[in-house]
């Protein structure tokens, strides 16, 4: 005999295989953004951050964490690089 599932409104559907997931992937813990960074700009000011992200079809966050990240990895290494030849 098959149970059947209630559904709020609808038949009954009989119990079958489980359905799969649809919508977006999981990421990977490693991978998972939870800090939020709040950036306060004026309309023209993001107007501007609007149409130089999608220059290069990105989102304005993607954008902003893309550039931010790349200057502040050229400015650690450049401390790094100053530091190691200094005799620190």
């Amino acid at each position: 005999m098959v149970k059947a599932r209630k559904r709020a409104g609808r038949p009954p559907v009989p119990d079958a295989e489980p359905r799969k997931r649809v919508g977006r992937p999981s990421v990977a813990a490693a991978d998972r953004r939870e800090t939020i960074v709040r950036v306060l700009v004026t309309e023209t000011e993001h107007a501007e951050l609007q149409q130089a992200a999608a220059t290069v079809a990105m989102s304005v966050s993607t954008w902003m964490r893309t550039l931010a990240l790349e200057s502040a990895r050229q400015i650690a290494a450049k401390k790094a690089k100053q530091g190691h030849g200094s005799g620190s």
